[in-house]
């Protein structure tokens, strides 16, 4: 018995070796991370009743064999027959019957007789009729029945349920419902686990550090400019460094320098200032390495944006200006992870020859225009512009867009309670739901270094809490009139709120028209 336990701990073991090892190498198979791929919602699908079946599995056969206990038969002294007392041996041939235990070659195993009964003719010793309770051991030919238990070289049997089966079949149940069990887990932490821990944005910073066109002056400006911009990226973005330059052709002309992280702001802007200059410029290298970091394993999705900023000096790619290529290269790899990445390009005194190409360059990879720059304040503000200004812009958009329809409820509402429409009213209040732009509300508070950044979290945070108290007031006015109160008091300070809300939402809108023309081309 022991052994056999510690050959299955040691299987166990073995099995969370090869499993573990497996992930480590080769990551969350792609089935799992695609929230559309059918494999992954048919293991959840399953996972359910699997759970059902291993807890009737487990609770069923305990209440089965307490069932049984309280219902045992009664014991030979209840019954007012006498105990077995004694045990002697005997030969002869008749029946066995083995009791719990495995048959090991010849065996000599345990019988008791019946009260009562005739001896066996030819048996070494006599049974006198007041032996007949005594417990005798014999050897010889005969049938063997087996309870619970495996005979060498036969069918092994075993239960599941309380229905035997061979074990064979029995394993290959319990094998199937812990697959179930262990897909469906792994699929709900991906699912609803690992997601509350992702990062806001994901950006990586493909940079330029090949010597084609290496003027000293401009590679330095352009390191500068990128710690700068950097350095006002949001407390929940995770960032990372890639670069490209090298010999065409070899595995080393793109590099990841530093990985994803929330806190590697100052990682990148050490391993930017210490990178060296060399070799021929692989954007297009760079490019389908970058994607790659977005499917790598274990890579998690970001709640609102995965994006890639592109900073060259150069247009062309040294080695293959195939955009076709990289724009397959880019489709494959991005299907293949379920990711959505968006690409950005910044040219730093790129020649009036290559700028053509990097355009196409960028319409391969379903970019926007790139930003041309040509001095150190154009490209200081091009990056701080993709890197934390247009950012605050998307999540202030969402937040007002989730405000506003809760804005108009109100006011209906409250038009309601004053036509006498209480019915309406109520209704309409029923409708309302709580702003749930958290995530929005969360990366504008991350991104809170930058003045206007700090205004205009301030601005949405005060119309959140001016609209809680909005619907409380108007709660009231409808409690009001249905009382048959007069509410004039309250109309006025809801109607006074209002006004207030509308002054806060075109002051923010006027921000935030004024940070849009601090992008690119504007003024």
């Amino acid at each position: 018995m022991a052994r056999t336990t510690w050959w299955r701990v040691g299987l166990v073991v073995l099995l969370v070796v090869v499993l573990v090892s497996w992930l480590v190498g080769y990551g969350v198979p792609d089935w799992m991370l695609a929230n559309q791929h059918p494999v992954r919602n048919v293991l959840e699908a399953l996972s359910w009743p699997a759970s059902v079946l291993a807890f009737l599995w487990v609770a069923v056969p305990s209440v089965l064999n307490w069932m049984r206990r309280s219902n045992s038969e009664r014991t030979p002294a209840e019954e007012g027959m006498p105990a077995a007392i004694a045990l002697r041996s005997h030969h002869g041939s008749g029946v066995t019957i083995q009791a719990g235990r495995d048959i090991r070659g010849k065996t000599v195993l345990t019988s008791v007789p019946s009260p009562g009964s005739e001896p066996v003719p030819g048996e070494s010793d006599v049974l006198h009729p007041e032996e007949t309770s005594e417990l005798r051991s014999h050897t010889g030919s005969g049938a063997t029945i087996q309870a619970r238990r495996d005979i060498r070289g036969g069918i092994r049997m075993g239960t599941f349920l309380s229905i035997p089966m061979p074990r064979s079949v029995r394993n290959l149940i319990i094998v199937v419902l812990v697959a179930a069990l262990v897909g469906g887990a792994v699929a709900a932490v991906v699912t609803w686990v690992l997601p509350e821990f992702a990062p806001t944005y994901k950006t990586e910073f493909l940079v330029d550090l090949s010597a084609t066109g290496a003027d000293p002056s401009a590679v330095a400006e352009s390191r500068d400019s990128l710690r700068k911009a950097i350095g006002n990226t949001g407390d929940d973005d995770a960032v990372a460094l890639r670069t490209f330059g090298g010999q065409c052709g070899s595995d080393g002309n793109t590099d990841q320098v530093v990985g994803f992280g929330t806190g590697h702001r100052d990682d990148i802007g050490t391993a930017i200032g210490g990178a060296a200059v060399s070799g021929a410029a692989t954007l297009v290298r760079g490019l389908i390495g970058a994607t790659e970091d977005f499917s790598a394993p274990f890579s998690q999705n970001a709640k609102q944006v995965n994006r890639i900023v592109v900073v060259t000096r150069n247009g062309a790619d040294a080695c293959d200006d195939d955009t076709g290529y990289v724009q397959r290269e880019i489709r494959d790899r991005l299907a293949s992870s379920g990711l959505a990445v968006e690409f950005r390009f910044v040219g730093y005194r790129v020649a009036d020859k290559d700028q053509p190409v990097l355009d196409r360059l960028a319409e391969s990879a379903s970019a926007p225009p790139p930003v041309l720059t040509q001095d150190a304040a154009q490209l200081q503000a091009a990056l701080d512009w993709i890197t934390n200004v247009e950012p605050v812009l998307r999540s202030a958009h969402d937040v007002v867009d989730t405000l506003n329809p809760v804005a108009k409820q109100l006011n209906d509402a409250a038009q309601s309670v004053v036509d006498g429409r209480l019915d309406v009213a109520e209704r309409a209040l029923a409708t309302i739901k709580p702003a749930t732009a958290d995530t929005e509300f969360a990366n504008l508070a991350s991104r809170a270094k930058t003045p206007d950044a700090v205004e205009v979290n301030n601005h949405a945070v005060s119309l959140r809490d001016r609209q809680k108290s909005a619907v409380s007031a108007v709660r009231t006015l409808l409690d009001l009139a249905k009382a048959g109160k007069p509410f004039g008091a309250e109309l006025a300070a809801f109607r006074h709120d209002a006004d207030l809300y509308n002054s806060e939402v075109d002051t923010l809108n006027k921000l935030l028209a004024r940070m849009r023309a601090s992008g690119p081309g504007g003024h």
